[in-house]
């Protein structure tokens, strides 16, 4: 997935309702990023705290269905 294409409201304002549940401090780093997945039109931002998990989507038109995690801080920064 290449993030340098995603627009930037695209992905600002999902990552901001999800971000809630990230902490920094994990025994699973895993947890301490967001996947992001580009499907049907659409990116979606998951969060998860192992007790809850919160999807967030924006309008996106990628080419192809693709998916990655990244450290939520990192983009949020």
């Amino acid at each position: 997935m290449q993030l340098k294409q995603i627009p930037r409201d695209a992905l600002l304002k999902p990552l901001q309702a999800v971000s809630g549940i990230v902490e920094r401090r994990q025994t699973l780093p895993i947890l301490a990023n967001v996947l992001l997945e580009q499907k049907d039109g659409r990116l979606f931002v998951t969060a998860t705290d192992l007790e809850m998990q919160i999807t967030a989507y924006g309008e996106f038109a990628g080419k192809q269905d693709q998916s990655i995690t990244v450290a939520a801080r990192k983009l949020q920064d």
